[in-house]
């Protein structure tokens, strides 16, 4: 950048032109106090309840198909 120079010519004129770079002011960092903090309760996961698996009811009308007819006819 040419500040310096616009500086110089600006010091011999007489003008006084603000263009020169301002400083920038460094943030001073605030000491955080440590607080006491509320304690936040965790929560609790919930467990997953396990899905019991349904057992099929067997159809009773494909059982008969299966099985050979002796053994489903009454003695």
């Amino acid at each position: 950048m040419i500040v310096g120079k616009k500086k110089r010519q600006e010091e011999e004129d007489g003008r006084g032109g603000g263009f020169e770079k301002k400083k920038k002011k460094k943030k001073k960092k605030k000491k955080k106090k440590k607080k006491e903090k509320k304690k936040k309760k965790k929560k609790k996961k919930k467990k997953k309840k396990k899905k019991k698996k349904k057992k099929k009811k067997k159809n009773p009308l494909h059982r008969e198909m299966s099985l050979p007819e002796s053994s489903t006819k009454a003695v």
